[in-house]
């Protein structure tokens, strides 16, 4: 899945759940125990939608919900230009040999 649609359906779940907040905006200077549970909530619900190789980048202890969806996102934004150039040199310079790209398929 792409992080474009990921974001999507993680903004929809948050939403669903009352939670928009914790990734939208910067945590309250005086974080209650309801806060502070829901924020653990959410981290343990967005780590376990990471693929296991994009998760030590963003796993810290004292990260909130808000931390880690910025990491996030300036991670994917950041790269996404560069990967775009990187995926379409692949798919110019793909050698299919004799095979037909239906075959290749």
């Amino acid at each position: 899945m792409n992080y474009d649609t990921w974001k999507t359906l993680f903004e929809r779940f948050c939403v669903s759940f009352g939670l928009q907040t914790h990734i939208l905006e910067q945590p309250p200077t005086t974080r209650t125990p309801a806060w502070e549970k829901e924020d653990a909530l959410l981290t343990l619900w967005l780590y376990g939608t990471l693929s296991p190789s994009l998760l030590p980048t963003v796993l810290e202890p004292s990260a909130t919900t808000h931390d880690i969806w910025n990491t996030l996102q300036t991670l994917f934004q950041t790269n996404k230009d560069n990967r775009a150039i990187e995926l379409n040199h692949e798919l110019r310079t793909l050698e299919l040999g004799d095979m037909s790209k239906a075959a290749y398929y």
